[in-house]
């Protein structure tokens, strides 16, 4: 399928180099996403595309205290999710009644 350069964003992510591209479908009418080289890259933004740079969000560099997440952690969460009430116990962890 051929897609006019001009609906089309290259975008690169200035952490790590990767190059993808952007565009909305012109048949299903959803956006579609996907990786591409460097070359492709350039020739669709000689011919037309526009370019944007991105960078990963400054959360994911951020080093909280405390130890890392472990299976059991998970399995705690699954555990507390399932019950009904887990909402309240959240907001409350006495388990008060928030009415």
């Amino acid at each position: 399928m051929h897609v006019d350069p001009h609906s089309v964003t290259i975008r690169t992510c200035i952490d790590d180099g990767s190059v993808s591209y952007r565009f909305w479908c012109a048949r299903c009418g959803r956006p579609t996403v996907g990786r591409t080289g460097h070359t492709s890259a350039g020739r669709t933004i000689l011919e037309g595309a526009r370019f944007e740079a991105w960078s990963y969000p400054r959360e994911l560099a951020e080093r909280l205290p405390g130890p890392p997440l472990t299976v059991d952690d998970l399995l705690a969460l699954r555990a507390g999710l399932a019950k009904e009430d887990w909402i309240a116990e959240l907001v409350d962890p006495r388990g008060g009644d928030l009415t």
